[in-house]
């Protein structure tokens, strides 16, 4: 493991701080996490969390999944299927400047690929003027063969380090989400750079 975690509780019901250990850059890094009772714990001795939800019609907020977090995402994709996500909203270019912020962390078109237990189709993509839509399948199991849709939309007309000038192409991406099929009715995973 490249991190060694570090919890220094101040307050559980609002705010924690965690110092982490990178080895490969041999330097502390802090952060503040709010609300991490709301942090969604996945079911594997993995000791692996995101911030999230405790609501009903909620969000996951989380970071752009990197392989130096999470190797071949497969913890990311296992947190998909256990909370029953159907829709992820992706608001980051891979890039900004000459900084990577997200990694593409499901197949190309046409393609599939393995991640952990849980198999990926990339079967659709369409593009649109400031996004991107995905259908993907993912399937799980060799014995009780489950498989589940899951539709990706990437904001792709966010402006480095900046914000939108006009909030039209926003609101249609939010009108999108919405109108999108949910059979689970899980949470949203919303995630930046």
């Amino acid at each position: 493991m490249d991190a060694l975690q570090i919890h220094l509780e101040r307050n559980v019901k609002t705010r924690a701080m965690i110092i982490v250990y990178q080895k490969s850059t041999k330097r502390f890094v802090l952060n503040t996490l709010e609300f991490v009772y709301t942090a969604v714990k996945l079911d594997t001795k993995e000791d692996f969390v995101l911030k999230g939800f405790r609501k009903r019609n909620a969000y996951i907020a989380a970071l752009g999944p990197m392989a130096k977090q999470l190797g071949d995402f497969g913890q990311f994709w296992r947190m998909v299927w256990q909370q029953k996500v159907e829709k992820i909203v992706m608001v980051t270019n891979f890039v900004e400047g000459e900084k990577t912020k997200c990694e593409q962390y499901w197949p190309d078109h046409g393609q599939r690929k393995l991640y952990g237990d849980i198999e990926v189709v990339c079967k659709v993509e369409r593009l649109y003027a400031d996004f991107i839509w995905r259908q993907l399948t993912l399937s799980k199991g060799k014995h009780n063969f489950e498989e589940r849709n899951l539709h990706h939309l990437q904001f792709t007309a966010w402006p480095d380090k900046d914000i939108p000038d006009d909030v039209t192409s926003i609101i249609e991406l939010r009108q999108k989400v919405n109108a999108l099929p949910s059979t689970f009715n899980g949470p949203v995973i919303v995630h930046c750079r």
